[in-house]
């Protein structure tokens, strides 16, 4: 109770100031006793995203068998309770709401099952929306041993028509680069994007 405690007081206090500097992404963490479901040592993390618009609802909820690991998410916050054992599956189910006579509904299956058989963790995900939007993520999350990155994400996906395709870089020390091409029926688009994370 006192880490959750202090957790939230450190949101509170601490909030003010990650907006006024436009933070992307702030993590606090704290540690626990070892209980008999999970390794050593547990993170809780409350992440801060930017706002999500108005009328886009998004509920996400992660659980993990093998570890009691539980991630749960409603809007603009996250929260997720995280154990150093493998996760292998998590269900996310979103509510796209664009206007009052449009409604979109995604699913995502994601697992990790390449930290089982590998040693390294290789994730899958597929999200299946409404209104033709369909799209399959292939990440893999090197070992900090590895070098230059911990998370790499390619992104393929379907918007009204257009094919597009994405690949997401985001190295140990918080920066991200992203490059996308879209294909329509009438242009191709190519597309840069790059970040900074902050996170302690």
């Amino acid at each position: 109770m006192n880490i959750i405690s202090s957790l939230i007081f450190s949101t509170l206090v601490f909030s003010p100031y990650l907006h006024a500097a436009n933070v992307d992404r702030a993590e606090i963490r704290g540690t626990s006793e070892p209980t008999q479901f999970t390794a050593p040592v547990d993170e809780y993390t409350i992440t801060e995203s930017p706002p999500v618009p108005e009328n886009q609802k998004e509920i996400e909820v992660y659980t993990y068998a093998a570890d009691k690991s539980l991630f749960f998410k409603i809007g603009q916050y996250t929260f997720w309770k995280e154990s150093e054992t493998y996760q292998p599956i998590g269900i996310t189910f979103s509510d796209y709401s664009r206007n009052m006579e449009s409604f979109e509904y995604g699913l995502d299956i994601k697992s990790d099952l390449g930290r089982l058989f590998f040693g390294k963790k290789y994730y899958f995900n597929i999200t299946g929306r409404t209104r033709t939007f369909y799209k399959w993520d292939i990440g893999l999350n090197l070992d900090p041993d590895d070098g230059l990155a911990n998370v790499v994400d390619i992104k393929k996906y379907m918007v009204g028509g257009a094919l597009g395709s994405e690949i997401s870089l985001t190295t140990r020390s918080g920066l991200r680069f992203d490059a996308e091409i879209l294909f329509s029926k009438d242009d191709v688009i190519l597309q840069f994007f790059g970040g900074y994370t902050y996170s302690w």
